[in-house]
């Protein structure tokens, strides 16, 4: 399996515990997919494919929280996490 890095962990371990706040019984599931579940994550050219599944549209509080305002900064900052929201 190919080396994942510290921040790319990090990353999605503020994801997994941040989302279900915000979210709450609204969270229906966080998958990650790509090259970093098919052992293929090369830190050099690779981003981090996760996709936010919830039982229905956002409401506007849960859209605008400061939560995923965060979690989507901080990626920014590192330029390895794409996150799409399913609804």
């Amino acid at each position: 399996m190919a080396h994942i890095p510290k921040q790319v962990i990090a990353l999605l371990q503020e994801l997994a515990a941040r989302l279900p706040v915000v979210l709450g019984k609204n969270l229906a599931g966080i998958y990650i997919y790509g090259s970093l579940t098919q052992g293929s994550f090369n830190s050099k050219r690779s981003d981090v494919d996760c996709i936010v599944v919830t039982n229905r549209e956002l409401s506007d509080s849960q859209s605008d929280d400061s939560a995923h305002g965060s979690v989507a900064r901080r990626s920014q900052t590192l330029g390895q996490l794409a996150c799409k929201c399913c609804f």
